[in-house]
């Protein structure tokens, strides 16, 4: 069985990932993992042991006592403030930098999909050390989801498309999320239309601007329309009935004009493809990170990197 693997820091700030990602796991017929990834216990050990090649200790510093019964109290813990059984999870404690963690996590061919909460360190923080979803997308070819608020069911999906022919692939991911969930699917894509006006006299021979523009416009439009309609007959034909919107915008940014378009929808899931990288992070123009900062809704990240 293909397995959902649920990032945990054991802590209770980390209960809504846990519920929502073994939820969405029943559903979707995976078996359920909780990782942690000891940090900084591995960290301590390498400064007072700094010859060691593999660091082994079997004290905690930071909760102090047998760190594998520790570890398991917490579980306990967090399963038992869930209402969960241990029986239904498996679990994973990796010991390490959180780049070695989810290096590690190459290991497990079986994983669908990676479920992680979201916290909010800052731009600073970001800057140096970026997202642990930037970093999973980045090292893993395993779509990411992220968990910023209570999700016990997923009613209805707005997925984002690009100004692109339609990846088939990536519809299916968004159909197969919808039929477990039996979820309704929004279909939302913003063309923006990048234009400079011409000096009429110096190109007199030329059509004049609102006529190249207006023409522009149309071609995008037609375009887009029939990407989505397309979209739209694949989501059927797969079992799943959806909706699209269309929205032409001039000389903008559609950061802003998805973000409203997803307010007004307010879907429990938004799905989205990031494209745009410089090394590990997602590029200060990302539509993806900007609605990753500024909207509270969960997010289904499909990597780049993909394997079908």
């Amino acid at each position: 069985m293909n397995r959902l693997v649920i990032c945990t820091d054991l802590y209770q700030n980390s209960d809504r990932n846990v519920l929502a990602g073994y939820l969405l796991a029943k559903k979707m017929d995976l078996r359920p993992m909780l990782y942690h990834i000891d940090t900084i216990s591995p960290r301590i050990d390498k400064v007072f042991h700094p010859i060691a090649i593999k660091t082994e200790y079997k004290l905690d510093p930071v909760w102090g006592g047998d760190i594998e019964v520790i570890v398991s109290q917490r579980i306990n813990s967090q399963l038992k403030r869930l209402n969960l059984e241990k029986e239904d999870f498996d679990f994973e404690n990796f010991e390490g930098t959180i780049n070695e963690g989810i290096a590690h996590l190459n290991s497990h061919p079986e994983i669908e999909f990676l479920s992680i909460g979201s916290t909010n360190h800052g731009n600073i923080h970001r800057l140096f050390l970026n997202t642990f979803a930037e970093k999973a997308l980045s090292h893993l070819s395993k779509d990411v989801l992220v968990i910023k608020k209570e999700m016990k069911e997923i009613r209805s999906i707005t997925y984002l498309l690009p100004y692109a022919p339609v990846n088939f692939d990536d519809l299916s991911v968004v159909a197969h999320i919808a039929r477990a969930s039996n979820a309704k699917v929004f279909l939302d894509c913003v063309v923006p239309i990048e234009f400079v006006g011409l000096n009429l006299e110096a190109f007199k021979d030329d059509p004049p601007p609102k006529e190249i523009l207006k023409t522009e416009t149309t071609v995008y439009s037609s375009n887009a329309e029939e990407q989505l309609a397309r979209a739209t007959k694949e989501l059927k034909a797969q079992g799943v009935e959806s909706t699209y919107s269309l929205k032409m915008i001039l000389n903008k940014l559609p950061g802003n004009y998805l973000e409203e378009m997803v307010k007004k929808e307010s879907s429990d899931l938004v799905i989205m493809k990031p494209h745009h990288y410089l090394f590990e992070h997602l590029t200060v123009s990302s539509t993806t990170l900007d609605i990753m900062r500024n909207l509270s809704c969960n997010l289904y990240l499909i990597s780049k990197k993909r394997v079908s």
